[in-house]
């Protein structure tokens, strides 16, 4: 991958994402054109998806096949360490499982428990003291830093160690209605969830902030480019193409801006480059789908994008199904796809259908990518079905993909 540095005009920026909206699937012409003017997409993995679409085989697919070995842990279950069964997320250590589940009146705050599925501590409890949250709606690891950071509904961001006791929380500053990351030099990038912009103002979709929540540097465009923000008079439907932000197993970030097929990498705020381009081709949704019906939306929205080593996942919108498809990044074909319809799955990450050890097939939430790993939780009560010890009322337990190299 070609790293190059991103100090570029607000006008090389909207040039760049409207270059890489409408790439093509021919890698032979992208190299053609520099690296300098397309910050290295010559060297990004070029996917097919408007025809992956057609492919029916990747349907039957399971997660199994994939997967070289696949370890479940339970977790314990008491007064302190009760995990909500709905709007789950996970992330893992070399030595941790960090699990949040629930909203509100249902969430305990992120809970850390060991390999062998004991409870460690409550890592971000919920409260108005100091240390605490009123209620958590995002949060993300650094397992190089070994820290977690956690938001609730407010513009602020909790920093704590899960070695130590010391913790710290200050405010974001900046125009983001946020998802973050922290990156691996102690910096923070976020962008936005959602909003209104008021007439005449930029729009700042990408904040880089130092590691006490300062803006070291901020990638916007003029408000005429951002239409997607702008509220439509007797429209309540949400956006279905949001900017995506996730960690990624190498330390840095994934982005991808709202109706642009390509993902990008962000290792810190001087290198962005694009990494992989899913072209939608005539199935890329413009201004005026984005308060299409999602129940017959003909047009493909991405919702989140995440990856290992070897393997590219991405959710995305299609025809009322909430779909996660998952790529081969060594032969760029498509290895399993699961679709789900899209009130049931909005508030998973990405879910793959797996054969159970008794022979049923399930699908299951996958909920954190690691480099040869994919973490997932699986309902205590379909892991009762096969697991000595576990009731149905018990805690999810822990699913350990490891995957083929």
């Amino acid at each position: 991958m070609i790293m190059v540095k991103a100090e570029f005009s607000v006008f090389a920026v909207c040039f760049l994402l409207f270059f890489c909206s409408c790439v093509g699937s021919n890698k032979e012409q992208l190299q053609n054109i520099s690296a300098e003017q397309t910050l290295g997409v010559a060297d990004t993995l070029i996917i097919d998806l408007e025809h992956s679409i057609g492919a029916s085989s990747a349907d039957t697919m399971v997660l199994n096949s994939i997967a070289d070995s696949v370890r479940f842990v339970p977790l314990e279950i008491n007064e302190h360490c009760l995990v909500a069964d709905y709007y789950n997320k996970l992330a893992a250590t070399s030595d941790s499982y960090f699990v949040s589940g629930g909203a509100f009146e249902d969430n305990n705050g992120v809970l850390q428990f060991d390999h062998a599925g004991k409870f460690v501590q409550n890592i971000v409890k919920i409260g108005r003291g100091p240390g605490e949250l009123p209620n958590v709606l995002v949060w993300s690891i650094n397992a190089s830093l070994r820290r977690i950071c956690a938001s609730g509904m407010s513009e602020s961001l909790l920093i704590r160690s899960w070695d130590t006791d010391e913790s710290m929380g200050f405010p974001i500053q900046g125009e983001s209605d946020f998802y973050f990351v922290s990156l691996d030099d102690g910096s923070f990038v976020s962008t936005i969830r959602s909003g209104i912009v008021k007439d005449g103002a930029d729009v700042s979709y990408l904040n880089f902030c130092d590691s006490l929540g300062f803006v070291q540097r901020t990638i916007k465009y003029a408000q005429k480019r951002d239409v997607f923000y702008v509220a439509i008079p007797g429209k309540l439907q949400h956006p279905f193409e949001n900017y995506l932000l996730s960690a990624s197993y190498r330390g840095g970030a994934l982005f991808g801006d709202v109706y642009n097929d390509t993902i990008y990498y962000i290792k810190d705020r001087d290198h962005i480059s694009p990494h992989v381009v899913f072209t939608r081709g005539k199935l890329i949704p413009q201004i005026k789908d984005v308060y299409d019906d999602v129940r017959k939306a003909e047009q493909i929205y991405f919702r989140d994008a995440t990856e290992t080593a070897r393997y590219f996942l991405l959710k995305y919108f299609y025809r009322g199904q909430l779909y996660t498809g998952i790529w081969d990044k060594q032969t760029l074909k498509l290895v399993s796809r699961a679709g789900r319809p899209t009130e049931a799955a909005l508030s998973e990450k990405f879910h793959a259908r797996y054969v159970l050890p008794d022979g049923e097939q399930v699908l299951v939430k996958i909920l954190y990518a690691d480099k040869d790993r994919l973490y997932g939780l699986l309902d205590a009560s379909v892991a009762a079905r096969f697991m000595d010890g576990v009731d149905e009322e018990d805690n999810p337990v822990v699913m350990v993909v490891h995957l083929k190299s």
